[in-house]
């Protein structure tokens, strides 16, 4: 079935729906989407890490380390919904009228090919959670956001730190999680990218990562510095 988003025709999976849903959030994939190059570790770090992986190229996850992300990773979606519900609904739209007011040339988006083709920054807003992403793209926008709503977000990057302070990704939610979307066409839109996710409240904002431009071969430590995470401690669901 095929269904209308923005003027985007978009294909409804199945398999991950059209909205976020807890029974497809964390299904495993035993395959490692990260490529960590032996001679890149000491020989004492990848026997250490070993006892994940059932092949010796540290590839394949083992099933208990797969059962044990899982488990995390379904505890941290359920301590993000309960951080969610609690957020005040005023005070979001508020958040989100205040950045439109002052950032300069931010206009609504109702059909994605109106916008055409060009560099830009963007803001989805999933008013459902209270929540906005910020990012960039280089040329379609159209093609950026059907990358957002279509990916198939990797297992194993569920968790962003741990079930305690990990920021569910943007490309877990599903197309309908957005439900309005701002756009701006910048010959430099990494720098309002930087600007706009330090100012706006962080309670309300679903990067993963600061603002700007990514170095080119970032190093761990480098993105370890520029990790967003939250205070999901005290965030609990009700039984």
């Amino acid at each position: 079935m095929m269904i209308g988003h923005f003027g985007l025709r978009l294909r409804d999976n199945t398999a991950l729906g059209l909205r976020l849903s807890r029974d497809t959030y964390a299904t495993i994939n035993k395959r490692s989407s990260l490529v960590i190059p032996r001679e890149s570790q000491s020989p004492t770090t990848w026997e250490r890490m070993s006892r994940f992986y059932a092949d010796d190229a540290h590839t394949i996850y083992t099933d208990a380390w797969c059962e044990e992300h899982r488990s995390a990773a379904l505890r941290n979606f359920d301590r993000n919904m309960a951080f969610f519900d609690a957020l005040d609904e005023g005070e979001f739209n508020v958040a989100v009228d205040d950045l439109v007011a002052t950032e300069r040339g931010l206009v609504e988006v109702h059909d994605l090919n109106d916008f055409g083709s060009a560099s830009g920054f963007y803001m989805m807003v999933l008013d459902g959670y209270k929540q906005a992403y910020f990012g960039v793209t280089g040329s379609e926008l159209a093609k950026r956001m059907r990358q957002h709503w279509t990916r198939n977000f990797p297992f194993d990057r569920l968790l962003w730190g741990n079930e305690f302070t990990s920021i569910i990704a943007v490309d877990s939610f599903r197309a309908l999680d957005t439900t309005r979307l701002f756009a701006t066409r910048s010959a430099d839109p990494f720098a309002i990218e930087e600007r706009v996710v330090e100012k706006f409240p962080s309670i309300f904002r679903l990067n993963r990562l600061t603002g700007g431009r990514v170095p080119n071969n970032v190093s761990l430590r480098q993105v370890v510095s520029m990790m967003k995470i939250r205070d999901l401690s005290n965030a609990i669901a009700e039984e």
